[in-house]
């Protein structure tokens, strides 16, 4: 007999909805989906199958716990990829393993140690948490955020989330919803290192960058190499 696991509930919003869904167990990703049958449809089986994977089940957009803007708009085959596609994002379905840790510290560490022109990018918190699955230091370890630091000065871009725009919007809808969002930018680093921007212009997601040459966001290391 399989015992109930504990569901992480979660939700993701997409254009013109809102979509709930479920996360239990741990080990290979694996989607438990159908339509019109949502999540607690589908609970039994995934409490059986996360005793070995990560199961991930969800509420079709305008079943059960997921809410949708237009009640008369169809759900084809195509909206309903797009918001598992939008689910696998949000949850991260690329999971760190071992292998994908080395090979970014190689190549971190390749080209902090050839002081190369770098820019890395990232939708998560430089927060100092490492148990908030959406701060970068979970994301990336302690050594690896540490060696960012040394490299790099920080940018955070402030800007609306595109997923939350209304069907059919366009650049105006997100310029408004960003100047009605209430910014909430994270705090700066220990030593001083991270130079805080909020841009004029809108970006279409909020987001980080940051850069090991170069201005703005420039390590104040001289480079004797001229970077590639």
């Amino acid at each position: 007999m399989t015992l109930p696991s504990t569901a992480t509930v979660r939700s993701v919003t997409v254009p013109g909805a809102r979509l709930h869904y479920e996360v239990r167990g741990a080990g290979p990703l694996l989607l438990v989906i159908g339509s019109p049958m949502g999540a607690a449809d589908f609970a039994p089986l995934a409490d059986a199958l996360s005793t070995e994977h990560t199961v991930v089940t969800y509420d079709p957009r305008g079943i059960a716990g997921s809410t949708i803007d237009d009640l008369e708009q169809d759900s084809t085959p195509e909206l309903r990829a797009d918001d598992v596609a939008a689910i696998l994002d949000d949850l991260g379905a690329e999971k760190t393993s071992e292998w994908v840790e080395e090979t970014m510290n190689l190549i971190v560490n390749t080209r902090y140690n050839e002081r190369r022109l770098t820019l890395f990018t990232s939708n998560y918190a430089d927060i100092p948490d490492d148990t908030d699955p959406n701060a970068l230091l979970f994301r990336i370890g302690h050594r690896m955020r540490s060696r960012l630091h040394e490299m790099c000065e920080f940018v955070v871009m402030d800007g609306a989330d595109y997923r939350e725009m209304p069907t059919n919007g366009g650049v105006d809808d997100l310029l408004a919803m960003w100047k009605m969002r209430k910014k909430t930018l994270p705090a700066p680093g220990r030593g001083g290192r991270q130079a805080h921007m909020a841009l004029s212009s809108i970006s279409t997601s909020s987001g980080g960058a940051f850069s090991s040459e170069g201005a703005p966001g420039s390590a104040r290391r001289p480079s004797s190499s001229r970077p590639r």
